[in-house]
């Protein structure tokens, strides 16, 4: 299929009707767009999945399909090429095995190269990873093999076609005949380039490959081949391919006897080979760090390395952990390390989390949510990690993955079966193809502003039509520009071509009728028709998108692009409907005058004005917003002193700059020059006003300030830092943020922060921004500061210190110091606590002493209530979470590893605190003060309150065997009834084995209003939210009773 557009299959499997789905509940129309001619002469129609890592060749024989195993008995095939020394040539299990020993004639993964030019961006990233040489020739990739008596050059398309070839052996002995056809699967988002370099490939392998199909499509129907007498529901299929090196997801209708792809997204650059280079780089770092010698300039070591990595990663799919051992690893050294899954996730979990971007992307293509998927099919090898598995069923609410089916070998058997149906197999009949527009299509409008007309992932053919008018008075001519992508500027998007509609009917501005239309046929080639309406002014152009087309990357580039500039592009709309708005204004106002009778002297006052206005709007063409809006209020407040009738159209615009609220005391500041802020920010300065105020404030404890617009000036700083024992903080724009992300990676520089926050306009836009030390997200100069300030207090371990350790192991209380929040500890309790925490009197004066320059008259952070101490111990099994990401990041990953070196420099002692509390109420008998204030009970109502705890297993049988054991309890409550979300949030973090999952549901015969009251009452923060209120409360509870339910692994404690 020849055409600019990604091809999106519907497979209409039945006789009776091939214009909509039969289903008892609905029938869908759908256009005819291409029957397939089927050929009774084809013979046996081979089906092969050409991967990156792995090719597999599958048959439709006896009226099933069998998936054909090469010569060594496997199923799945190395898409591996090697050329020895004397110029024999290997393909498949023969030539992985020469890679350690003959890295530079080994060739593999070359499915990255296919259809690329050769200064394509990923492609000279793979060659930095490639053992063997690429070379440009014509603008193309080209692999030099060197033999003993000469150099050849291999095109990608020549080393696909030997893979091609192998498979094509692999059946003919299968079968004991000639295979001459065949369907070749790709990845949905290949292009035109690289689906014709696959077709290439194939004539050079003897092939004639009648079709070329999408991976995730051939998957689908592997699926449901088995079903096609099934259930005659509709059914949302969610295809998730993750292979060797690209990531496809889409999502498919599967009605009686036919399936559509209703949207697809993905990566072409993104698979299991990228895993791999992530332990790779890991065990390259431990070896040097171990024997103090760099292995990345040795291809030999390298390939030894990366054949061991491959083989852990696939033992960790259902092993915990694996040892890896390769003998004269580099300069006659061995290498022997161990590999945990843990670890292996901890690696490279942002990269599966990778995957949810595409999922989000289809279903919102779809029009879907994740609760309108029925079944969830996995494709390609790297879906058999576990976290994968676990990340894919967490984002579907639980639903289970499709394990029927094999991830290898399901999308060869899809491409086998269409080779059934274009063979014309009997159970498969008239089937058609169904194909979308992937960009969104339209015009430039006034103020470099697309209009969209058609939307992507429109069915083609199509035809739309909009209406438009002239801008100026007496316009006789129109000039329309097309264009597609997904931004709201003509600027960022792909131009397609454009005419001229002349001869207008001169006319007031606004009077013309322009209709466009907008067709594309089944060959993808748009017809854009404008004419004037009542009128026989008609012009039009044809646009082939086969010569006009994008590449999938650039496709991938503008939608993420209109992600990550939303707002940009939100703020320039703004600007342009003020602008717009303003003229309106100006022209409605002087067609207004001209209909009314006014004196001399209004009329040139308002015409002198509205002059002034248009003089001023030709001479600011950049004009901001709130400049805007001034000048409208002007013209605005003139105009109504004059004209009553005009009073009700005075709208003054609210101020869009919001003042910015300081709350940070002065008295708490630290000036610490072993810290370094580095703040990067857009050049558009988004947030300038509240970005000046911020560093300036933050310049009261940072003396050293860093401003930067370019991130490779940015990286440059960082370098320099590195080298220093500065601690260095970054404050990065939205915009700018996961460009930082990726260059923080590729310089490995990740380490070297001690701190990373994302200071933008719309937090929600960059949360699935993702890094190890990326502790907040904000738009409020106030948390942004308060944080910044949290953090340091943090990392000054030496602020403080005190010898003392209060925690009793021999206590037989219990402790609970679950879900904490940072924003509701009270001044006065902290006190209180403070008090009694330091045995010497000195230690005790001291820290009273730090109180007064650390914590202000008001509600303070936690963090600078729990003062960081060395005697931190892991007795106290806890979940923490708190308001600030920054600590219960940290804090639950050395708790849930039990590894007390990850704090060796964020010392808390909460065992501490909780003793303090037991030692100040529990010892003495009686409840807080304050609380206990609160006597009011009312037996009007009961109120379930959820807190999501995480214990030892050991306390929780111990509460069960002394009943009547006191708690003390300081912690995150919630009045929601929803028991799923109080479930979800005990549900959170990993469990250790000697851990239980803890649901506590207190019984309270207190209604909500003496809560409310309570709160109030005692100058508590509280928050209403929808229908809970929150806050954090001391309290004293006695345990009556205990229970275990082993089914649902949850703690019932009754107090």
């Amino acid at each position: 299929m020849n055409m600019h557009f990604i091809i999106y299959l519907t497979l209409i499997l039945g006789v009776e009707s091939s214009w909509f789905w039969n289903s008892p509940e609905e029938q869908i129309i759908i256009p005819k767009i291409e029957t397939i001619k089927v050929n009774n002469d084809l013979g046996p129609v081979i089906g092969i999945d050409l991967g990156t890592t792995y090719s597999c060749v599958a048959v439709f024989n006896s009226s099933r399909v069998q998936v054909i195993e090469n010569d060594n008995g496997n199923r799945i095939t190395p898409s591996y090429v090697a050329f020895t020394s004397t110029g024999e040539r290997l393909i498949g299990d023969a030539a992985k095995n020469l890679l350690s020993s003959n890295p530079q004639n080994t060739i593999f993964h070359i499915k990255r190269l296919m259809g690329r030019e050769f200064d394509d961006p990923s492609i000279q990233e793979d060659i930095k990873h490639f053992p063997f040489s690429v070379f440009r020739k014509d603008d193309k990739p080209v692999i030099r093999v060197r033999t003993s008596s000469v150099n050849k050059f291999f095109t990608p398309e020549e080393i696909s076609a030997m893979i091609l070839g192998k498979m094509r052996e692999i059946a003919e002995t299968y079968l004991g005949q000639e295979v001459k056809n065949a369907v070749v699967t790709v990845p949905a988002y290949f292009n035109d380039a690289q689906r014709q370099a696959t077709k290439d490939a194939g004539t050079i392998a003897g092939l004639n490959v009648i079709r070329v199909i999408n991976e995730p499509t051939a998957a689908a129907i592997a699926y449901g081949s088995d079903k096609l007498e099934g259930k005659r529901d509709l059914e949302n299929i969610l295809v998730y391919d993750l292979g060797g090196g690209t990531f496809d997801v889409s999502i498919v209708k599967r009605g009686y006897r036919s399936y559509r792809v209703l949207a697809t997204n993905g990566d072409t650059h993104l698979g299991g080979v990228d895993f791999d280079l992530r332990v790779m780089n890991h065990f390259i770092k431990l070896f040097k760090k171990q024997n103090g010698k760099d292995v990345r300039g040795d291809t030999r070591a390298l390939q030894k390395l990366r054949r061991e990595v491959e083989k852990a990663k696939r033992i960790l799919s259902t092993e915990m952990e694996t040892k890896l051992e390769i003998e004269s690893f580099f300069d006659n050294e061995d290498f022997k390390a161990t590999l945990t899954r843990d670890k292996f996730e901890e690696l490279n979990m942002d990269l599966f989390r990778l995957t949810l971007k595409p999922i989000e992307q289809v279903l919102k293509d779809a029009d879907l949510t994740n609760t309108d998927i029925d079944k969830i099919i996995l494709v390609g090898g790297s879906t058999r990690i576990p976290a994968i598995r676990q990340i894919i069923k967490e984002y579907f609410n639980g639903t289970e993955p499709s394990h029927n089916i094999n991830p290898d070998e399901v999308v060869a058997s899809g491409a086998a079966i269409l080779g059934a149906i274009l063979s014309n197999e009997e159970i498969y009949r008239d089937t058609e193809l169904l194909d979308v527009c992937p960009l969104t299509m339209g015009i430039e409008i006034k103020g470099d502003v697309m209009s969209e007309i058609i939307p992507r992932n429109t069915v083609i053919p199509v035809k739309k039509t909009d209406t438009y008018t002239t801008t100026i008075d007496n316009q006789t001519t129109v000039a329309i520009r097309v264009f597609e992508g997904e931004r709201s500027t003509i600027k960022d998007n792909h131009f397609l071509g454009k005419f001229e509609l002349t001869d207008i009917p001169p006319a007031l501005k606004g009077v013309p009728s322009i209709e466009v239309t907008f067709a594309i046929d089944v060959n993808g080639i748009l017809e854009v028709t404008a004419e004037v309406k009542g009128t026989d002014i008609k012009k039009n152009i044809v646009i082939n998108t086969v010569t006009n087309h994008l590449s999938p990357e650039e496709i991938a580039r503008m939608v993420k692009d209109a992600e990550k500039f939303a707002e940009q592009d939100k703020q320039f709309k703004d600007q342009v409907n003020a602008r717009n708005d303003l003229e309106l204004y100006i022209y409605s106002l002087k067609r207004k005058i001209a209909s009314e009778t006014l004196s001399l002297e209004d009329q040139t006052t308002i015409e002198n004005i509205i002059a002034k206005q248009i003089a001023w709007l030709e001479l600011n063409p950049n004009a901001k917003i709130d400049e805007l809006t001034t000048q409208k209020q002007q013209l605005q407040s003139v105009a109504t002193s004059i004209l009553d009738k005009l009073s009700n159209e005075n709208d003054d615009a609210k101020d869009p700059v919001q003042s910015v609220r300081r709350s940070v005391s002065s008295s708490s500041t630290i000036n610490d020059n072993r810290f370094s802020l580095l703040w990067i920010d857009d050049n558009d300065r988004e947030f300038t006003d509240d970005n000046y105020e911020t560093q300036q404030l933050l310049r009261q404890y940072l003396p050293s300030i860093e401003l930067e617009s370019d991130i490779s000036d940015a990286i440059l700083f960082i370098n320099r830092v590195k080298y220093t024992d500065k601690i260095l903080i970054i404050v990065v724009s939205g915009q700018k943020a996961s460009l930082l992300f990726q260059y923080l990676t590729y310089y490995d520089l990740n380490e070297d922060i001690a701190a990373l926050y994302i200071f933008c306009n719309n937090p929600d836009t960059y949360q699935n921004l993702k890094h190890d030390r990326l502790y907040g997200i904000f738009n409020d100069p106030t948390l942004l500061v308060a944080s910044i300030r949290t953090a340091m207090y943090v990392m000054l371990r030496e602020s403080i210190k005190t010898s003392t350790n209060l925690l009793d192991q021999e206590q037989t209380w219990s402790r609970i110091i679950p879900a904490v929040t940072t924003a509701h500890i009270w001044y006065d309790l902290y006190l209180e606590i403070l008090k009694i925490l330091p045995t010497d009197e000195q230690a005790k004066e001291e820290m009273l002493e730090k109180s007064k320059e650390y914590y202000a008259d008001d509600t303070v952070e936690l963090l600078q209530i729990i003062l960081f101490r060395y005697n931190y111990t892991t007795a106290t099994a806890i979940e923490w979470y708190t308001d600030d990401t920054f600590v219960h990041k940290l804090v639950n990953k050395a708790l849930r590893s039990e590894n007390i070196e990850l704090l060796s420099t964020f010392r808390f002692f909460l065992g501490d605190l909780s003793t303090a509390i037991k030692q100040e109420y529990i010892n003495q008998q009686k409840m807080p003060e304050t609380i206990a204030s609160n006597s009011k009970t009312s037996s009007s109502s009961v109120i379930k309150l959820f807190s999501g705890q995480v214990l030892p297993r050991m306390e929780l049988e111990r509460l069960e065997q002394n009943l009547g054991t006191v708690i003390a309890i300081n912690s995150f409550f919630s009045t929601s009834i929803k028991l799923n979300e109080a479930r979800a949030f005990a549900d959170r973090g990993v469990l250790n084995a000697n851990m239980g999952k803890v649901l506590i549901e207190i019984l309270l015969d207190t209604s909500l209003q003496d809560i409310t009251a309570y709160a109030q009452t005692n100058n508590r923060t509280q928050f209403l939210r929808e229908e809970e209120i929150v806050f954090d409360c001391g309290a004293l509870f006695n345990v009556t009773s205990v229970e275990y339910d082993p089914f649902t692994n949850i703690w019932n404690i009754e107090m």
